[in-house]
């Protein structure tokens, strides 16, 4: 892979800027999607251990409907 990586990027047409700013939008635009469903999947997984616990301790306290 490496090897391919770097294939691609000496043969890229070096005077061409238009290029390599669309490539580079383009690997942050990957990535942040890459991340927001890492966090938003960690989230969903974390969330309801831990809105349960605080959900619990609220009912508690409450002694009626006001």
């Amino acid at each position: 892979m490496n090897e391919s990586l770097t294939e691609f990027l000496t043969t890229f047409p070096i005077n061409n800027p238009l290029l390599w700013a669309l490539l580079v939008m383009v690997v942050v635009a990957g990535i942040s999607l890459v991340l927001f469903l890492f966090w938003e999947v960690l989230l969903r997984l974390r969330l309801p251990f831990v809105s349960s616990q605080f959900g619990s301790s609220k009912d508690n306290n409450q002694s009626g409907p006001c």
